[in-house]
This record gives C-alpha cells, sequence and structure tokens, in this order.
C-alpha cells in the first residue's frame, strides 16, 4: 500500500475513480446556455472565407495608415465593448479583432464569458487581455485553490467556498454602498456595475426575475476611504448621515445593523448572479480543465470535522489534487483498494 500511495503516476493513473466532475455547480450561476441563445456571437461563423487577398476586402479608412504594430498596440488597448463594436464595422475589422491572440482564445475556449462580459455590461470595463489572464489563472484569489467561477464585477477567479464567505465577495445594490460607505454621486457613478440577468441561481434555485444593478462591496468601500480619508472617518460620516436622515426615532428607515441583516439575507443569491462556471486553460499545454473533486471528501456525513467539511467542498485541477491526496487518509485507503487484484 505504501509504495502506490506514493507513486503520482499510480494516483494519475486512477484519477478518475479518485475525483468527481462538479455537475452540481452548472446551475447556480449565470446559465451559459440562456446565454447562448440570448447573446449569439458570431465567431467561427466566417471560417472559410477566403482572405489570402487583402486587396478584395473592404478597408479601415485612415486606420490602415497606421503601422501594423501601432494598430495592434491600440486593438489591445480597447475594453471589450469597444472591441465587440469596431468588429462589427466590416470583414476587415472582424478579421483585424478575431485574430487578436487573447480575444481569439476567450472566444474559442470560452465564449461564455465573453457572452457574459457583453450581457452583464461590464464589457466597457475590462480590456481583452484581462479576460484572458483570469482564463488562464487557475487559483482563486482569496485562498489560492482552483477558483471555478470567474467573478466578473472584478473579471477574477474564485472558488465554490470562497464566493459565499462574505465579505470576501458581498455584491450589493448601489444605493447600499452610498449608505454604507458615504459616497457621492460621483464615486458610487465611477464603480462598476453589473446588471443581473433574470433566471434561477444558488443552489436552492431561488429564482430572481428583476434585472438588478449591483457594484463590488470592496470596490465600493476603498472608493469611500479615498473619498473621507480613513476608514473610521468613512463610518463616522456614513453614520451622522443616516442619522440625519431618520425623521423621528420610529422611522423604519434601516439603521447600520439592519441594513446590514438585510444585505445578508440576499448576499449568497447575489454572489451567484454575478459570476459565470469558466474553465482553465493551461496556455502551455493548450487543454481545457473545469477542476474536479476528491471522491473520499465527499462522503464525509459527520457535521463536526470542520476541515474535512471544507476539503469536502473544495476543488483541484493539474497537480493541486496530489497535494491534497498527501494528507487525505481516505482517499489513500480508497487508492490502496483500488490497486488490489480481485479475489
Amino acid at each position: 500500500m505504501a509504495d502506490v500511495i506514493r507513486d503520482p503516476e499510480a494516483i494519475k493513473a486512477n484519477i478518475t475513480h479518485l475525483t468527481y466532475a462538479r455537475t452540481d455547480l452548472d446551475p447556480v450561476a449565470i446559465d451559459p446556455i440562456a446565454l447562448e441563445r440570448q447573446c449569439p456571437l458570431d465567431n467561427g461563423r466566417h471560417e472559410g472565407v477566403d482572405i489570402s487577398d487583402l486587396s478584395l476586402i473592404p478597408g479601415l479608412g485612415t486606420l490602415d495608415s497606421l503601422p501594423p504594430e501601432l494598430f495592434r498596440f491600440v486593438l489591445d488597448e480597447l475594453d471589450i465593448q469597444s472591441l465587440t463594436d469596431f468588429r462589427s464595422v466590416n470583414r476587415r475589422a472582424r478579421l483585424e479583432v478575431d485574430t487578436l491572440p487573447p480575444y481569439h482564445a476567450v472566444a474559442t475556449h470560452a465564449p461564455s464569458l465573453l457572452r457574459a462580459v457583453l450581457s452583464v455590461q461590464v464589457a466597457p470595463k475590462f480590456s481583452c487581455q484581462s479576460l484572458y489572464d483570469a482564463l488562464c489563472s487557475p487559483n482563486c484569489v482569496y485562498c489560492g485553490w482552483f477558483g471555478t467561477f470567474v467573478y466578473l464585477l472584478l473579471c477574477s477567479r474564485v472558488c465554490s467556498l470562497c464566493l459565499v464567505q462574505p465579505p470576501i465577495n458581498e455584491p450589493l445594490e448601489p444605493i447600499r454602498a452610498q449608505d454604507m460607505y458615504g459616497l457621492n454621486s460621483k464615486a458610487l457613478d465611477a464603480l462598476t456595475k453589473l446588471h443581473t440577468i433574470p433566471g434561477s441561481y444558488s443552489p436552492m434555485q431561488q429564482l430572481e426575475q428583476k434585472r438588478l444593478r449591483l457594484v463590488d462591496m470592496g470596490s465600493a468601500r476603498e472608493s469611500g476611504i479615498a473619498l473621507h480619508g480613513s476608514s473610521s472617518d468613512m463610518v463616522e460620516y456614513a453614520r451622522r448621515k443616516r442619522e440625519s436622515a431618520l425623521p423621528k426615532p420610529t422611522t423604519t428607515t434601516a439603521c447600520r445593523p439592519c441594513l446590514r441583516s438585510c444585505l445578508t439575507a440576499d448576499a449568497n443569491l447575489y454572489c451567484y448572479m454575478t459570476v459565470i462556471r469558466t474553465p482553465w486553460l493551461d496556455r502551455h499545454k493548450g487543454t481545457l480543465e473545469w477542476g474536479y473533486s476528491c471522491q473520499a471528501c465527499h462522503r464525509i456525513v459527520d457535521p463536526y470535522r470542520r476541515v474535512d467539511l471544507k476539503d469536502r467542498g473544495r476543488m483541484y485541477c493539474g497537480e493541486d489534487y496530489l497535494e491534497h491526496f498527501a494528507r487525505c487518509k481516505r482517499a489513500q485507503e480508497a487508492l490502496a483498494s483500488l490497486s488490489q487484484p480481485d479475489r
């Protein structure tokens, strides 16, 4: 048994028996099937068209006078919305955008991510390089383990565990951000606002039929601190502003504790409405990985073994599982039983 559990090749050979795909996470976030229907892309539809002679393709006017290197540099600096708008000008513009390496990679390997940023209206805030970096970065920005979701308000990876751990990632409505952090109109307008897509979200499949606007809590807080000079001054200003807005003590306007309570009630649902499940592109191998979890940890039912319960929901990719396997006794026992000849 000792030789088997210490052999990385034996672990990799039995990885499909030791782990399982997290299909339970597919329906909890933004629905890629609905996105494909609501936000169709024409990427790939024009493949096979002869473009060997650029003189037969409509030009780009004065842009044709730019040196090719400078023109590509300009395209690299554009945000996704601007790239999409430019791409619709004519066939030449579409060709130039489609051949940008970051754009081509995202459109080919993660079209749902491209559709998502366009549909929730955060495309003007991010460049194609930002999307490409998120696609090629496997790790959650908070815990370092595999992040199966891309958080669209920051275009960053987040895992299924950190997603619902406030205040790490807690989207909120702009009016609440303004109240909590004492933001003025200018500071509020500067925040990235995500327009949610009606649908069912979270493991409970809660239905949200309205299209809401959400901002990132961390960004709102940083904006408030920058506006007021310090965290304490921000908190004091927000408190005084709320108190001055109360016409009388019996008013039901929420104070800070009540506001926090109301916020927490919607927090988990808002978190799922701001993410989309996205594979990791290994840029060296050119392969996609959706991540997987440990079968042995999944079978744990003891509610008091909190470390194991955290491992139960954790996801891995590439060599990460080997690190987990080295300390997971149940997974080691499972591999040993798989290696024993049938009697």
